[in-house]
């Protein structure tokens, strides 16, 4: 069923189930091959009727087709028999190769990784990514993005076998992570790509803030403001963190600073005390905790006290906007027209954040990236200039979020919501004054 055969002409890519007529021939080579079979298999035509009716291995459906309960069995035996095929590394490497960039061998592919991550070592599962990344161009990744995604999913049994990855052996796969990024590789694939990356270390994203690399600077000047598209001054350069803060950079601050009354605005240290809150609400959810990842589920308290901890702050609203907008006040951080795909929106179908930095094209003018899409980012503003004097009432966010149309990205756009409210599509950037 995976290969075609013994079928005319054979399949290039699996088949998830065939035709009874075609599951005759595989039972026919079966017993032409094994004069012996299993006790009560009078014939080839009991063994089809004990297959379907009687093993729980295979179904039939109303279509006269027959199929796996469930293909990931079909694609674990697929593996094990290449397993057996691909007897030396020059031939597991041309398996590898034949089929990698053929989506619907993925699955089976990992299942081989693993087995030979079982039955060798981690360093023998290495060695082959290492060879697997000789025949990735770096100059066009595009045509090897399946082969990429089959050493993601080499990499991630290793480091989930404590595997840790350092210089040169490290480096090499990073290189051909940030040059998939770089070429815009299909966005799924980039997404994954990305939090791979982040799992090996971004050399884009700082894990601090103290480091200068995490900042952009906003040069003074006049920008539009709001959606009458007024115009206000920036009258002294500030600093914006390049991304939003990801999960790597709060992590200190729920080691460090999160329990500490002293790092909270009183109303926020009531919130959290009252409510026995000890981290962001999805923290511990592998959905949603990439290390590059954006943090989600953090309050306005939570962004704030954070803020107070790294000596930081929260922009404010019309600086956001300057961000976002540039000098030539474009309703999108790359331009003024709508375009699916240059942010991370509800029509790309990610269900999900995504790892900081993928959508180099979607840069803003200063050189922030993700200021359209992925979360909302708190501001510090009141939503209401008039209630600035009630500190539970709500606060602005701005940019859009995963969940939302890319049309919610537009750079204008207001939210409001109450500080004390926790979203997985919802976290902030912070800035500060030079």
């Amino acid at each position: 069923m995976h290969t075609g055969n013994p079928f005319e002409p054979k399949s290039s890519a699996p088949s998830a189930e065939v035709s009874l007529p075609e599951l005759d021939k595989i039972l026919a080579l079966h017993f032409g091959a094994n004069s012996l079979s299993e006790s009560g298999f009078c014939d080839q035509v009991a063994a089809r009727e004990d297959l379907l009716g009687r093993s729980g291995l295979l179904t039939q459906g109303s279509s006269q087709r027959a199929s796996f309960f469930h293909l990931s069995f079909q694609e674990f035996l697929a593996a094990e028999q290449l397993t057996r095929l691909a007897d030396g590394l020059d031939k597991l490497l041309q398996v590898i190769f034949q089929r990698a960039n053929m989506a619907n061998w993925r699955p089976t592919l990992r299942f081989l990784l693993a087995r030979r991550a079982t039955e060798k070592t981690p360093e023998a599962v290495l060695e082959l990514l290492e060879q697997m990344l000789t025949r990735i161009d770096v100059d066009d990744v595009r045509k090897f993005t399946g082969l990429t995604l089959s050493v993601v999913d080499g990499l991630e049994i290793l480091l989930d076998r404590n595997l840790h990855l350092q210089g040169d052996a490290r480096d090499q796969f990073v290189n051909v992570f940030l040059k998939s990024i770089e070429q815009n590789v299909e966005v799924k694939a980039r997404a994954e790509l990305a939090l791979m990356l982040g799992r090996l270390g971004d050399p884009r994203v700082s894990e601090s803030l103290v480091d200068s690399n995490a900042w952009v600077t906003v040069s003074p000047g006049t920008y539009i403001y709001g959606g009458k598209d007024e115009k206000f001054e920036i009258e002294r350069p500030f600093g914006i963190s390049k991304f939003p803060v990801t999960n790597a950079q709060f992590a200190a601050f729920v080691t460090d600073g999160y329990q500490t009354e002293s790092q909270w605005h009183p109303a926020g240290w009531a919130w959290r005390s009252s409510n026995n809150i000890t981290q962001p609400e999805y923290w511990d959810d592998s959905k949603w905790n990439g290390a590059t990842c954006p943090v989600v589920g953090v309050s306005w308290w939570e962004a704030d006290a954070f803020c107070r901890w790294a000596k930081v702050r929260l922009p404010a609203e019309c600086e956001w906007e300057a961000v976002a907008r540039g000098p030539a006040g474009l309703k999108y951080p790359w331009g003024n027209e709508d375009r699916i795909g240059l942010c991370n929106s509800n029509e790309l179908g990610l269900s999900r954040t995504s790892a900081v930095g993928i959508f180099p094209p979607s840069v803003s003018h200063c050189g922030a990236h993700d200021m359209a899409g992925n979360v909302w980012e708190w501001c510090s503003d009141h939503y209401d200039p008039a209630e600035q004097k009630d500190d539970n009432a709500g606060r602005v966010l701005r940019g859009g979020s995963w969940s939302n149309q890319a049309d919610d990205g537009r750079s204008a756009i207001r939210y409001l919501r109450r500080p004390d409210f926790r979203s997985h599509n919802f976290g902030f950037r912070v800035a500060r004054t030079l």
